[in-house]
């Protein structure tokens, strides 16, 4: 994924956190209410730490994201090294969980029209726990190897306030939307 030497570089500095560390409610609760969009800009902080250093950093990082069911293997890869380098180790089994989040991206992409009308929620919990068990890794490599930077993943009164604000603006959107559908 990366070199070395900027590798080297990004472990030794104590003031970066490794991956993107966000509470894994703050990361459940956002992908729910937008309906697993938030995927999007959550591999792409992750992506661009992983990239901090390099050449291109956006483009590649955009490509990972666009391409996340093939690219996850080579993110938690990253984690794996990462935690090495402090003698830990990735603790969850690095191949299965990326082919599972890729078939099951295979399953609602093409077949949706063998499937039952709510398999796409089923998809979409599936999703969600299989990144949200990544994001808990990667808050734990946080913890160990940063412990300095707790303070930037809780989720706070005021991030739930945004969220529930966030999540009213998001249902007045859809309300429109639905209303302007019926006027049809």
């Amino acid at each position: 994924m990366i070199d070395e030497s900027v590798f080297s570089e990004q472990m030794q500095d104590q003031s970066r956190p490794i991956g993107y560390p966000l509470a894994v409610p703050a990361y459940v609760a956002l992908e729910v209410f937008t309906l697993g969009i938030y995927t999007l800009y959550w591999s792409f902080q992750h992506f661009s730490r992983a990239f901090h250093g390099t050449k291109a950093k956006v483009p590649r990082a955009l490509i990972c994201c666009f391409f996340l069911p093939l690219s996850l293997h080579s993110l938690m890869k990253y984690y794996d090294r990462c935690a090495r380098s402090a003698g830990d180790r990735f603790r969850l089994p690095i191949l299965p969980t990326a082919l599972l989040f890729f078939f099951n991206h295979l399953v609602s992409t093409f077949g949706s029209k063998y499937l039952p009308d709510y398999a796409p929620l089923i998809n979409l919990v599936v999703a969600i726990t299989i990144l949200g068990f990544i994001q808990n890794e990667v808050n734990r490599i946080n913890r160990e190897m940063r412990p300095d930077l707790l303070s930037s993943q809780a989720m706070t009164g005021r991030l739930w306030i945004g969220l529930g604000v966030g999540f009213v603006v998001f249902f007045i959107i859809i309300g429109l939307f639905l209303v302007l559908a019926s006027l049809r």
